[in-house]
C-alpha cells in the first residue's frame, strides 16, 4: 500500500480520515485476516483510490496478479467513495474495535486497583518475582507469608 497518509489523494472528511485509518491498521496487521480478506481489502483499496480497472488481465502464469485482477474488476461498478465506506465497514465487522478513537470510551486494565490495606511492600513483589524467573524454589518458599496475604486465596489453595 502506501508509506505516508499524505500519499492517499484525499480530502480532510471524515470518510477519508478513517479510509486512511484503516488501511494503515490492515497494512500494519496482515497476519489477522485471511488470503480472502486480504484480497477484498486489496480490491477495495485499488477501487477507492485508482478507480475501475483497466489494466489487462494478467498471464495465467501469475496466479496471484491474476486473483488481484479478478476481484479488483468485480468492483467495476463501485465509484471511489462507495469503496472507500466498503473498506472501512468491511474492517469494521472483521474487527470491530480497530479503531479506539472511535470507540464507546471504556478503558481496559490488566489487572485491578489494589486497595491499601492488600499492598505488599513492592520490595517482596519485586523479590519474589525475580524468585519465579530465576526458578528459586527456597527464595519462593521464604516469601510465602507475604505472597499469602497477598494473593488472598483460601488455606486450602496454598502450597
Amino acid at each position: 500500500m502506501l508509506d505516508t497518509e499524505d500519499d492517499i489523494p484525499f480530502g480532510d472528511s471524515l470518510e477519508d480520515q478513517d479510509f486512511v485509518k484503516a488501511t494503515k491498521y490492515v497494512e500494519r496487521n496482515t497476519w489477522c485476516f485471511t488470503q480472502h480478506q486480504l484480497l477484498s481489502f486489496y480490491a477495495l483499496y485499488k477501487q477507492a483510490t485508482v478507480g475501475s480497472c483497466t489494466i489487462p488481465i494478467p498471464s495465467i502464469l501469475h496466479p496471484q496478479a491474476r486473483a488481484k485482477w479478478y476481484a479488483w474488476n468485480k468492483l467495476q461498478q463501485i465509484d471511489k467513495a462507495s469503496a472507500k465506506s466498503e473498506y472501512v465497514r468491511l474492517l469494521d465487522d472483521l474487527k470491530p474495535a480497530w479503531d479506539c478513537s472511535r470507540g464507546s470510551g471504556w478503558v481496559s486494565v490488566s489487572r485491578p486497583k489494589r486497595q491499601e490495606d492488600e499492598c505488599i511492600d513492592e520490595t517482596e513483589e519485586y523479590i519474589l518475582t525475580t524468585y519465579i524467573k530465576d526458578g528459586c524454589l527456597d527464595g519462593i518458599e521464604d516469601t510465602r507469608p507475604s505472597w499469602n496475604a497477598y494473593c488472598k486465596l483460601p488455606e486450602s489453595m496454598l502450597i
